[in-house]
């Protein structure tokens, strides 16, 4: 198997019941919408995920504030992530209480606006605690919640990454993406099997040599080390454990593709180990197909 390589980066988590739960808290009765509960968070930063409108209201979502296409180069720091019923359709969403790292700007967006990580385009400084908190510091917080992040949710996450990324560039076939998720997660599915029969799983999901090719990477397993690496490559990771391991998906994708140009079914996988104190091992599976 080729070895793909995984980024030395920096962790960051999307909304994940962690923190303090405050009880559901209503707003007025005319109000459109209420508050069901709130998780307090660290100021995890976050950034748009694309520059088109999109509003931040006040807290009771009865005013608009602020609209993200205006602020392209601007991290917002998350402090609450709140679940919110309308009161016309009954129908809850989840919004994150932002705050600028000028403390000039604050308010709720809809999480599904914001994704994780600092914004390439913002200057490293603190962070909106106000008590000189650096960056690295809110990094090393944010791989402790990565460790603590379910393993399904974090590999669910990188999954929805790389299919964000490169959506309309590849075919991601549902047959060959059960295969991938199936050959990384076997040996912990089946671990009393040693020798597996290749042969009668590859013929039950229709995978021949003759039409695909593959490659993946062996288990490694990833430390604390990494979010000292996440201000040398901002751009390319987007100061995120998720996103280091789509962009390292991304380019196995690419380069198999590439060298493969006529495979145009593509599917992939990941295991992201359950963790132990300090690490979460992690290993990866590409598979193109006529």
């Amino acid at each position: 198997m080729k070895k793909s390589i995984l980024f030395l980066v920096s962790a960051s988590v999307t909304l994940g019941i962690i923190g303090t739960v405050t009880p559901g808290v209503p707003v007025q009765a005319s109000a459109r919408y209420y508050w069901v509960k709130s998780v307090n968070r660290d100021n995890l930063p976050y950034h748009a995920t694309s520059h088109q409108s999109a509003y931040i209201y006040n807290p009771t979502h009865t005013r608009k504030l602020h609209n993200l296409k205006n602020y392209p180069n601007t991290t917002w720091y998350v402090s609450k992530s709140i679940l919110m019923r309308s009161s016309y359709t009954r129908k809850k969403g989840v919004y994150y209480y932002v705050t600028n790292g000028a403390k000039t700007i604050s308010g709720i967006v809809w999480r599904g606006y914001l994704t994780a990580g600092v914004n390439s385009k913002t200057p490293a400084t603190t962070n909106p605690t106000g008590n000189g908190t650096s960056n690295t510091a809110i990094l090393k917080q944010q791989f402790k919640e990565f460790l603590a992040m379910p393993q399904q949710t974090a590999e669910n996450q990188v999954i929805q990454k790389v299919k964000q990324d490169l959506a309309g560039t590849y075919t991601f076939d549902d047959n060959l993406m059960n295969y991938a998720s199936y050959t990384t997660h076997y040996a912990e599915n089946n671990p009393t099997i040693s020798d597996p029969d290749w042969t009668t799983i590859n013929a039950k999901f229709g995978i021949t040599s003759q039409n695909s090719k593959h490659t993946g990477a062996d288990t490694e397993d990833f430390d604390s080390a990494w979010f000292g690496s996440v201000k040398y490559d901002p751009a390319t990771t987007e100061n995120s454990y998720i996103n280091a391991f789509a962009k390292s998906l991304e380019k196995g994708i690419s380069a198999l593709s590439s060298e493969y140009s006529d495979y145009l079914k593509v599917g992939f996988g990941i295991n992201l180990g359950q963790s132990h104190v300090y690490t979460r091992s992690a290993a990866t599976y590409i598979i193109v197909e006529k």
